[in-house]
């Protein structure tokens, strides 16, 4: 995948070369702790590939998560600081990745839309404003957020194989610092 901009600037600088193999025995990988990222390319590669936001502040955002439900697994990449939801030219340091597990069917599978809209909105003369001023959030908000008390946070050696390989495949594509 190739952001629009790096034909026309060149490729975003990547970030230091790491490895999660070296942090399979950590309950978090933190290899990139501190490196300042390009959290725009973050939030578009990662809604792309189907990351969600965090949705602590309703504008602003310091996190964003994938869920493999039927592995019961859940990963959050974490800031170091809150940026633009959705972001515009934002940058900020970069905290952790963490693994967490979860029971399938004890999650809720309550859509965003769902959560912020009651039947027969749509009709309401309100709705195809807010709709418009909130797609972004209705479409990359985690509706999960809030269930961090179904959540058990696992070290990184507890993750299937498989899915810590595409979460980092998703990152290594995301996270560039800023072009200069």
């Amino acid at each position: 995948m190739t952001r629009m901009l790096d034909p026309i600037l060149g490729p975003a600088p990547p970030l230091p070369a790491a490895t999660l193999d070296d942090h399979l025995d950590a309950d978090a990988f933190t290899g990139w702790k501190g490196e300042v990222v390009d959290v725009t390319r973050m939030y578009e590669t990662l809604t792309e590939l189907g990351w969600k936001v965090d949705r602590e502040e309703s504008n602003l955002m310091c996190g964003m998560s994938r869920v493999w439900r039927d592995a019961g697994v859940k990963a959050w990449l974490w800031l170091n600081a809150y940026a633009c939801a959705p972001p515009d030219g934002e940058t900020a340091p970069l905290e952790a990745l963490e693994f967490y597990r979860f029971d399938p069917a004890a999650m809720p599978t309550t859509t965003m839309a769902e959560q912020m809209y009651e039947p027969g909105d749509e009709d309401e003369p309100w709705y195809p404003s807010h709709r418009e001023e909130w797609d972004w959030l209705v479409t990359n908000g985690d509706p999960q957020y809030d269930t961090f008390e179904l959540l058990t946070r696992v070290k990184l050696r507890e993750v299937p194989r498989a899915i810590l390989d595409e979460a980092w495949l998703d990152l290594e594509e995301a996270l560039r610092r800023p072009r200069p």
